[in-house]
């Protein structure tokens, strides 16, 4: 029987792991924190929520207490160094989940950012109900740029299909049927731009004073991937010039710092943008359906579960696919039908 160290999990967290515990027969241990697991865990394989922060020092220790195989509970792997993870030879993986919880919220965002949402509500706390003199824009007319075509902007561009508007995208790999641009050229054609692209060195700051300049008049900033992808004070810059119509952020930089906290204070430009009227802001929390939930923990045993050792050579995939075994498939819709 398999034995996995499980780091970061809520109390319906461990529910959902202990269901799915009895069906593949694993072992969980489940910690604390870092601290008592690497002084009391003797694991080879470990979860971990997408707040776990797994800095090079942390690994070491990881590796010390006999580590071998972490899977992450989500899709980005930016809060891991995977650079030192690799060295040690301590293979990452993410998991899949319901695309759709991403999706869902992102479409939330556009059409509250269109319709001024944020500043509509409170005037009606203020009981102010007279129309704002500028008329909404219906989704219809508009282009929106996807940036990042894997499974959860697929999802977003599924859902926006049925709004009639114009889709045109960005991303190294393409998938057929979309229509794909130069990325200037993305920003420079969309009244929308939403961002659905992993965090890493080569997208760090992807919207920056470099480039933000392309971008149409009055277009919005739609951000549900990573905080980093953009530069907060270039977008606060041409949200004050009017350059930026709005924006709806699911994600901030160096969001881990305060997010899923009763904060009195934050750092100066993240207080900027959650007092600005054109600027809706979320707490991280697009993937928070049960559904995703469900998915990343399953997903997560089935990394564990299918863990075999890779030569540092072999390439990694990008997002791991969740397939279940073929035998533990079976078992499953066998027990849950």
């Amino acid at each position: 029987m398999k034995k996995i160290a499980v780091l970061g999990s809520t109390p319906t967290e461990k529910e959902i792991f202990k269901k799915y515990a009895t069906l593949y027969q694993v072992e969980l241990h489940f910690y604390k924190n870092m601290d008592e697991m690497c002084q009391t865990g003797s694991e080879h394989l470990l979860s971990i929520s997408h707040a776990d922060h797994i800095n090079k020092e942390n690994l070491r220790r990881l590796k010390q207490a006999g580590v071998k195989y972490i899977s992450t509970r989500s899709i980005g792997t930016n809060h891991i160094c995977t650079e030192e993870a690799n060295r040690l030879e301590i293979q990452v993986e993410n998991v899949a989940y319901s695309p759709e919880s991403v999706a869902e919220h992102t479409l939330m965002l556009i059409l509250m950012s269109l319709r001024n949402m944020k500043n509509t509500e409170k005037k009606m706390e203020a009981y102010d109900y007279r129309l704002p003199q500028k008329r909404f824009k219906e989704l219809k007319e508009l282009t929106v740029g996807v940036v990042g075509t894997g499974r959860i902007g697929q999802a977003v561009i599924r859902l926006l299909k049925g709004f009639g508007c114009k889709i045109i995208c960005y991303d190294k790999y393409h998938v057929q049927g979309l229509t794909y641009v130069p990325y200037e050229e993305l920003l420079s054609k969309s009244d929308i731009v939403s961002y659905h692209i992993p965090l890493d060195k080569d997208s760090s700051h992807m919207l920056n004073k470099g480039n933000i300049h392309f971008l149409k008049k009055g277009a919005y900033i739609i951000n549900t991937a990573r905080g980093g992808l953009i530069d907060t004070p270039a977008l606060i810059h041409a949200l004050e010039n009017g350059d930026v119509s709005g924006a709806a952020l699911d994600v901030l930089e160096n969001d881990e710092l305060f997010f899923y906290k009763s904060c009195e204070e934050v750092e100066t430009n993240i207080a900027k943008l959650c007092q600005m009227e054109n600027v809706i802001i979320t707490p991280h929390s697009a993937f928070y359906t049960e559904q995703a939930l469900e998915d990343s923990v399953k997903n997560s045993i089935l990394g564990c579960i299918e863990y075999t050792p890779k030569h540092l050579s072999e390439k990694v995939p990008e997002i791991f696919s969740g397939q279940l075994v073929k035998n533990l498939k079976e078992r499953e819709d066998m027990i849950y039908a």
